[in-house]
């Protein structure tokens, strides 16, 4: 065993000190931001990948002891149907609770072993594509994992070296869950059906349908991608009259199904539910059937043949391996074509297609590399230099975001009081109020992401054992109660003053109110708040004057709610304290780091 494991440290050194590497790069901001805060760092990290709040409270629910994760957010709904499979979250989760682990500590863990992790993998696939070849394995690891902006957007390295450079966020590979672990099951999956193909061992089929079946648990976009693949080469194993192969690959996909049956039940169940339609209009899906292009996938077919072709035509079934992969990449795109209903096909390009054709960019340059038959010496250093820049655009793409999240986090290092507070003087499961779980539309406010009780809400969720009463990510599960979102938005406009007869204005003068109350059905329609017809702002304020008649004693009744977290300092003018005069709604339990919280009475 110990001369197994000495054997691989030295036939892999490279790649093991690289994805040490690739696993620092993805997690040093996080560690540099507790070297940097000092003694003012409170436990309160910064986590600002793509929706990465909706995750964090997902795992924070299974550290709460939920594991279907029917709704985090809620004290109802916990027992309905699910709308995201949750075993990436059980993984994380669990992992955290064994090692003993905050959630702070936890993804900053997966920060550095889910990349590492990934990277070891697409390195041993592409040896085992390239009969050993470990130079473009290594490269097209580190492409696609730490350079996909460049991929995208290549003038971006220019801005780098002329100090121009600003990054919108953080390496893909940051963001927790999808794809930290997502990926690993996709291409853990490649790896074993690629071991499979070579040889036709029993162990390779097994290891690839469990990684298949258990991949409808992880992650929509990994199982149909899959789907379409594995489908591929039974058509094309039966097409060519090449029976036991297809048989094979019959059966790896009917077993695959098997194990996700509960999947499909669940599924099942989800579907028919009556607030099904609800949820599908704000998760954004729309109707159509009209053909989506990539170019990506055309760039890897070509540039896959380019290699066929300067190999001499001697890697057919890596060929073949490569063309299923593209193929099935643009079906999987275009699901919509047969099904009329559009998902979101950039989560395919972003997760799978990219990472693919970094795997082949980097075949096709060191097969140009042999085939000008260079010395070893010219491809070591040609490599060198590219790995380089691959870390320097890395590096550049952290710190860059990092430094505009900075003083943002370190200012509301402030919340810990308030989060201390909660998690010792409350129950589990009670419900507190945030202002701000609706984007309060202030002359001041210039993004929601840049308010910081948008994050006390979001923190709240993620690091206590409370519901919150409303959370943007709410919309994206099964709300238990009818005309919730628009409750909540009436709830705000009250707040904040509104008076029916100014409400069809205020809304017209104010529409960045409606962010969290459309959720994503604007966005994947091409439409703005600009956009939302007069008659049905007159509606809301139709509605929403019938409502301004009830109490507040009446409004804070009406679904659960046993404390109100007020940022005092964030938005100072919120009546709260001339609501409860005379009235005895709430009382203050709690003030401090510019935080107030009330308990409803």
């Amino acid at each position: 065993m110990i001369s197994t494991v000495n054997n691989y440290i030295r036939n892999n050194w490279l790649a093991l000190a690289m994805s040490v590497i690739v696993g620092a790069l993805i997690a040093f901001p996080q560690i540099l931001f507790i070297y940097q805060a000092g003694n003012n760092y409170q436990g309160i990290n910064i986590f600002e990948t793509d929706a990465e709040y909706y995750y964090i409270s997902r795992i924070n629910d299974v550290y709460n002891g939920s594991l279907t994760i029917a709704n985090p957010y809620l004290e109802a709904g916990k027992n309905l149907p699910y709308v995201q499979p949750s075993f990436p979250e059980i993984i994380m989760g669990l992992t955290g609770r064994a090692l003993h682990l905050s959630i702070t500590q936890l993804l900053i863990f997966f920060r550095f072993v889910a990349p590492a992790f990934l990277f070891l993998i697409i390195y041993h696939l592409v040896v085992r594509l390239t009969s050993g070849q470990k130079l473009p394995a290594l490269l097209g690891a580190a492409i696609a994992i730490l350079a996909p902006n460049l991929l995208s957007y290549p003038q971006q390295f220019w801005h780098i070296l002329t100090g121009t450079f600003q990054a919108d966020t953080y390496l893909n590979y940051a963001r927790p869950v999808n794809p930290q672990i997502s990926s690993l099951f996709f291409f853990g999956f490649l790896y074993f059906f690629w071991r499979f193909i070579e040889n036709r061992h029993k162990i390779w089929w097994f290891l690839s349908t469990l990684i298949f079946g258990v991949s409808f648990y992880v992650y929509p976009y990994t199982w149909t991608y899959l789907s379409v693949f594995v489908g591929l080469y039974f058509l094309f194993a039966a097409i060519n009259r090449h029976w036991r192969p297809a048989a094979e690959y019959a059966a790896l996909m009917i077993c695959s199904y098997a194990v996700a049956i509960t999947y499909f039940i669940n599924t099942w169940y989800l579907i028919h539910h009556p607030l099904y339609e609800e949820l599908m209009r704000l998760y954004g899906l729309r109707e159509s059937h009209q053909f989506v292009f990539s170019g990506t996938v055309v760039a890897i077919v070509v540039l896959i043949l380019a290699w066929y072709l300067l190999k001499h035509r001697q890697p057919k079934n890596e060929l073949i391996f490569f063309i299923m992969l593209a193929a099935a990449g643009i079906i999987a795109i275009n699901q919509h074509v047969i099904t009329g209903q559009v998902l979101y096909y950039g989560h395919y390009h972003w997760y799978f297609i990219k990472p693919i054709f970094s795997i082949v960019l980097a075949l096709i340059l060191f097969a140009v590399v042999d085939y000008l038959k260079f010395n070893r010496l010219v491809s070591k250093v040609l490599f060198c230099f590219i790995v380089s820049l691959i870390f320097i655009n890395a590096y550049n793409v952290q710190i860059s975001a990092y430094s505009r999240d900075f003083s943002r986090y370190l200012g509301m290092q402030r919340y810990r009081l308030a989060l201390d507070w909660l998690n010792a003087k409350t129950g589990t499961g009670e419900t507190v109020y945030v202002p701000e779980s609706f984007y309060f539309s202030l002359p001041d406010r210039k993004g929601v992401t840049n308010i910081p009780s948008v994050n006390l809400n979001r923190f709240i969720s993620s690091y206590t054992n409370l519901n919150v009463y409303f959370s943007r990510y709410l919309n994206f599960y099964l709300i238990p109660y009818q005309d919730y979102r628009k409750y909540n938005l009436f709830f705000t406009l009250k707040l904040l003053g509104v008076t029916p007869d100014s409400t069809f204005q205020y809304l017209a003068d104010h529409r960045d109110i409606f962010f969290d109350y459309y959720a994503d059905y604007l966005k994947v329609r091409g439409l703005t708040f600009d956009d939302i017809p007069e008659n049905e702002l007159r509606s809301l304020a139709a509605e929403y004057a019938s409502f301004y008649k009830n109490s507040w004693f009446d409004i804070t009744k009406r679904y659960p709610l046993d404390y109100i977290v007020w940022d005092k300092q964030d938005l100072p003018s919120l009546p709260f304290d001339a609501i409860n005069e005379g009235q005895n709604i709430y009382r203050k339990v709690f003030e401090g780091g510019g935080v107030v919280i009330y308990k409803l009475l």
